[in-house]
């Protein structure tokens, strides 16, 4: 993953590290199980703190991940991308499967586990987003 992500080696100082954007860095950021967990853990957190409705759900995860507002353009393309998810893992779930399971710490919010898995998949999105990514 460091290589992936242009780390510089260990035994020289460096101020910066060099910005760019591969499509393996990608990849890393949507399948590596670091990521996925933590996609995980912050779709729990937007459940607990992110308040009732899925906008202002939305709006959290956006805010925490990348320091502010989404517009109204990205705005409706993410509450799109959650509506999407969230039917698809309700759809799982009728079918026998269980959404938002995995990883090596348990859920904290088992309460509704397609409400879970949609956050997740939404902060996944999000964490491959630019400013989630390189912070300037």
């Amino acid at each position: 993953m460091m290589t992936t992500f242009d780390a510089a080696e260990r035994n020289n100082c460096t101020v910066r590290r060099q910005a760019t954007s591969t499509p393996l860095q990608a990849l890393v950021l949507l399948n590596d199980p670091q990521f996925t967990e933590a996609a995980r853990r912050i779709g729990e957190r937007t459940l607990k703190e992110g308040g009732a409705h899925p906008q202002d759900r939305i709006v959290f995860t956006f805010r925490l991940l990348t320091a502010r507002n989404p517009s109204a353009r990205e705005l409706t393309v993410l509450r799109k991308l959650y509506e999407e998810q969230l039917a698809l893992f309700r759809v799982q779930k009728q079918n026998g499967r269980a959404p938002g399971h995995g990883g090596e710490l348990p859920n904290e919010n088992s309460s509704n586990p397609a409400e879970l898995a949609a956050s997740a998949a939404l902060a996944s999105a999000l964490l491959n987003f630019d400013e989630a990514v390189f912070k300037r």
